[in-house]
């Protein structure tokens, strides 16, 4: 399948989800390593080896069980092929055939199977045996282990070695699709009785109830670090509107950019579960000086870090907005595939196609470039009937999206909470899904309504 390119522009048709999830867990945002297959190999060895110590079947020609089956082909292949394999790859392909090679033809069970009726006998003990070793493959100094949703990626053989083969760009990607499927029943376009209820519900949550009365002013929810929204690691940068760099603490606009900034924090704190917070790191800022001026930069955030770059006058919804990329890079890579696949979906509900042009008249040819899908998003509407929304903006690379940013700029303030609640309460249940925690929202939401509600099927 097509693999998701470094960028995409207006008229061009959208990213392949298969390719976009692959890249995704490839670009280890989090800082988190992957297995390399490399260093598999030979723990794999070894353990094939011992897996056949015992004394061989005492009927050779009529094979007991699976088990017999695998411990006569893993001893054909350390005989025979061994010497000529060299990765978990060209093992995976062999495998099957030195089961058909050690079984007796006339073998009573065995003897008519072909190599797709052998193969899962053979690959299922080494399943079994991956598990083991890839945890042990983890606790090598300063390896850091992702989570355990990826990590039993690699405890399968059948995707270690695929992820093993060169070019193969859609490896993990199957197969992290394979363990979290769509709903059946999700509808990326709810009925305007379903979205009431669904609103009516979530209104139940303290969570939306602290953002209708302004996340920012009420304490801090127990649980929480306070220093993650009372001492933001901040610095000065030059920007071209500079002309000196100096230090915060002695610059009289700059404590304005400080209180927005432990605004947005503070805000975005309440409205994350605690077991959220496990995830979060102190995102710094470096913050632009305008000099009076009332010009400002374009916020970002740079892929996979945490570090944050806003204007001087930039106010808490921007930086709300900015902190929601890193949210979104640190959360497990469910939250980021529910909101792809809500916006794959919305692109298909309104006809599919390519993708919109976002800003098409800009004289800057790089913002003139930046496209969405056709997905509608109706809190945070497309400037025209022609352009996307940018909440359904378009990126390639590791794919991020404007989702969740856009929701966290929204709820930091009582009126965006509103507009979020009642405009587009699926977005609202698809975010709190991950900033709450599932069982928050199972406890106020049906069971039928929230599968309409979010992308991946409920566990």
């Amino acid at each position: 399948m097509p693999h998701p390119r470094n960028a995409y522009a207006p008229g061009d048709h959208p990213p392949d989800l298969v390719g976009q999830v692959d890249r995704r867990i490839r670009s280890r945002l989090d800082g988190r390593h992957l297995p390399d297959p490399a260093e598999l190999f030979q723990p794999l060895v070894a353990a094939l080896r011992a897996a056949v110590a015992g004394p061989p079947p005492a009927h050779p020609n009529a094979l007991a069980d699976d088990q017999e089956v695998f411990q006569q082909a893993v001893r054909y292949f350390l005989a025979n092929e061994l010497a000529r394999t060299q990765d978990v790859f060209v093992l995976h392909s062999k495998l099957p055939g030195c089961a058909l090679a050690a079984v007796d033809p006339h073998d009573p069970l065995y003897g008519t199977r072909g190599m797709a009726q052998i193969a899962p006998v053979v690959y299922g003990p080494v399943d079994a045996l991956l598990g083991p070793l890839v945890d042990a493959w983890y606790t090598a100094p300063l390896v850091l282990r992702p989570e355990d949703a990826v990590v039993a990626l690699f405890k399968r053989f059948d995707t270690l070695a695929a992820f093993t083969a060169q070019g193969n760009q859609d490896a993990l990607g199957l197969a992290y699709l394979a363990d979290h499927p769509q709903s059946p029943a999700f509808r990326p376009v709810l009925t305007q009785q379903a979205g009431e209820a669904l609103a009516d519900a979530l209104r139940k949550l303290d969570a939306v109830g602290t953002a209708l009365e302004g996340a920012a002013k009420v304490p801090l929810q127990p649980g929480v670090r306070a220093r993650w929204s009372t001492e933001p690691l901040v610095d000065t940068a030059e920007s071209d509107l500079d002309t000196e760099k100096s230090s915060l603490v002695v610059e009289k606009a700059v404590p304005e950019t400080v209180r927005s900034i432990r605004t947005a924090l503070h805000a975005v704190s309440n409205l994350c579960g605690p077991a959220v917070h496990q995830y979060l790191p102190l995102p710094r800022f470096t913050v632009h000086k305008a000099l009076g001026r009332d010009s400002n930069i374009r916020a970002y955030n740079d892929a996979g870090d945490v570090t944050i770059t806003i204007g001087q006058h930039d106010r808490p919804d921007v930086v709300a907005h900015e902190v929601g990329h890193v949210v979104e890079n640190v959360l497990p890579v469910g939250c980021w595939l529910d909101i792809v696949r809500l916006l794959h979906a919305r692109h298909a509900a309104a006809g599919g196609g390519t993708l919109l042009a976002l800003y098409p008249k800009d004289p800057d040819p790089e913002v003139a470039a930046e496209c969405a899908y056709r997905a509608v998003m109706p809190a945070y509407p497309a400037r025209s009937s022609t352009t996307g929304s940018y909440a359904a903006k378009t990126y390639g690379g590791f794919c991020p999206t404007e989702v969740l940013s856009t929701t966290l700029q929204l709820l930091v303030s009582p009126q965006g909470a509103k507009t979020l609640l009642t405009s587009d309460p699926q977005v609202l249940a698809v975010v709190l899904r991950w900033l709450l925690g599932e069982q928050a929202l199972r406890n106020v939401v049906s069971g039928q309504l929230l599968a309409m509600a979010v992308p991946t099927a409920l566990p």
